[in-house]
């Protein structure tokens, strides 16, 4: 018995020699701080947000505009802006110059002469927020310029850029009108893009302007347009040469008279698009310009669905008509290659693969 008291004794005895060991090894901290003033290890705010908010500090305004942005940059908004008489909102005076809206909107109260104006400057980007009721143009961007993630609504004139633009994914709605001499809803320059825009009831002014309009080498991809207005432009959707009209839905629901797709010089596609109204105005479908390439469309109750007028050398195959008085009609048909008419009879049975299906 003694004896393993005694070899408790000694464990005991190592265990506080080990402890104390350990205790006088460990070294301790300084007790005074470094000399010097203390410096904050928190990242300065420019890291934090590498943005300029658009405000009378930074971005003050003149007699031409709400709010003036003069150098290079990113800029947001942090908050709603009201428009004021004989102002735009936002003028870009700098290339290199992203306007982050980040959710707000502008209202120009029909007051304000633009929404965001970039005059010639280019490589200007709009992006993420609301703009209505401007006596002007909503966004007016000029080269190598972007607009998206916006919704537009009753401002007398839309989105448009110069050459090299991009339009995406941005709704206007009730907008042009008689404010200015050819309103457009969406309209760019050459080398330009419009796509996954939607377009309501565009404002036209005693028949001009356009609700889709690009210029030479443009592309129109996967819009969706319905007119049930009874001042709608007169063409829809206006191409130029070498351009695309592609994957878009467009609908007329009132009666009055309009063409759904223009093609003002030769050379373009207008491919795989459904276009229909209730039949109840005077429309033509798609009017061509020479070599161009008309397939894949479903084209409901128009009065004519194609119109080549003098245009020669355009193909037009693998269409479906349907409701129409005219299917294709022009002065030089023989010029061009036109799919065999198929009728209803059941199961399809052309034997050439580029008919047109007419019902």
């Amino acid at each position: 018995m003694s004896h393993e008291v005694d070899r408790r004794l000694l464990l005991s005895a190592a265990g506080l020699a080990g402890v104390a060991a350990l205790a006088k090894s460990a070294a301790a901290g300084p007790l005074n701080p470094p000399s010097g003033p203390i410096a904050s290890t928190a990242k300065p705010i420019g890291e934090i947000e590498p943005r300029i908010a658009i405000n009378s500090t930074n971005t003050p305004g003149d007699a031409g505009a709400t709010f003036r942005i003069t150098a290079s940059g990113s800029y947001y908004l942090a908050g709603n802006v009201l428009g004021q008489s004989g102002r735009a909102m936002i003028a870009v005076n700098a290339t290199d110059v992203t306007v982050d809206l980040n959710g707000f909107a502008l209202n120009g109260q029909n007051l304000a002469t633009a929404g965001v104006s970039a005059g010639t400057n280019t490589r200007v980007r709009v992006l993420n927020g609301s703009i209505r009721s401007v006596a002007g143009p909503a966004v007016a961007l000029w080269t190598a310029s972007v607009a998206e993630n916006l919704t537009v609504q009753s401002c007398a004139d839309g989105i448009s850029t110069s050459d090299f633009g991009v339009v995406r994914r941005c709704a206007v709605l009730a907008t042009g009108g008689t404010a200015v001499a050819s309103p457009a809803n969406i309209a760019t320059g050459a080398l330009s893009v419009i796509e996954d825009c939607i377009i309501s009831n565009p404002v036209g002014n005693a028949g001009a302007g356009n609700a889709l309009r690009v210029e030479t080498m443009g592309r129109i991809s996967r819009c969706s347009l319905y007119a049930a207005n009874t001042s709608l432009p007169s063409v829809l959707v206006l191409t130029n040469f070498n351009s695309i009209v592609e994957g878009c839905v467009l609908r007329i629901g009132i009666s009055t008279t309009a063409t759904f797709i223009s093609v003002q010089s030769g050379g373009c596609i207008v491919q795989g698009n459904l276009l229909s109204s209730p039949n109840i105005g005077t429309f033509t479908g798609i009017v061509a310009s020479g070599s161009s390439m008309i397939a894949d469309n479903n084209i409901n109750n128009l009065d004519t669905c194609v119109d080549l007028g003098s245009a020669v050398f355009c193909t037009v195959v693998r269409n479906k008509f349907s409701g129409a008085t005219t299917t294709v009609s022009g002065s030089s048909l023989a010029s061009s290659h036109i799919g065999p008419s198929l009728t209803p009879a059941g199961v399809a049975a052309a034997t050439n693969p580029h008919a047109n299906y007419v019902a």
